[in-house]
């Protein structure tokens, strides 16, 4: 049986509002998460000073003043040993080695640390970059290391209190 026109048209369809309260709920709360998780991913990063980008854009270097020396300490990572080297004269280093050898790593990252406590005691205050130390790297060291480097080349822990060591950590853009 057919349905007549006219019954057709009296279903009229009433225009509905979108219920926006359940998307305004979720909004009051992913807005302060959101706001919240950005200052846990600030907290977690290292700050390093790339080597500079070479090019035509390059400002102008500036060249260091007649008579002041440079420390110009570098540290040398392998997957076997820590090399460091500085400008200090090596009558500084009679009695100390510039070499650890890497066979357990708490116990060389100790001596590391014992070591740039010496160097940091025994550079003089004319010394330019006193708190500078460039990390080279060489292909295949675990990145875990690097950063373990690092955190140990900034503080030492000395009779319950921490000693700023090399705070100013720049990473080499050359390679082993």
């Amino acid at each position: 049986m057919a349905y007549r026109p006219s019954q057709r048209r009296s279903f009229e369809i009433e225009p509905t509002e979108p219920n926006l309260t359940p998307i305004m709920n979720l909004m009051v709360v992913l807005i302060p998460l959101l706001l919240s998780s950005a200052e846990f991913v600030k907290l977690g990063v290292i700050d390093l000073n790339l080597p500079p980008a070479a090019g035509p854009l390059q400002a102008s270097v500036k060249l260091p003043r007649e008579g002041t020396r440079s420390l110009d300490l570098l540290l040398m990572i392998s997957e076997t040993q820590f090399v460091v080297s500085c400008s200090l004269p090596q009558a500084v280093f009679r009695n100390k080695q510039q070499l650890v050898i890497l066979w357990d790593a708490k116990e060389a990252l100790m001596k590391l640390q014992d070591l740039l406590y010496f160097i940091k005691q025994k550079t003089p205050n004319y010394y330019r970059n006193r708190n500078r130390i460039r990390i080279q790297a060489s292909t295949g060291v675990k990145y875990q290391l690097i950063i373990d480097v690092i955190e140990t080349a900034r503080t030492i822990k000395r009779k319950n209190s921490k000693t700023l060591l090399f705070p100013v950590v720049q990473l080499s853009a050359g390679v082993l």
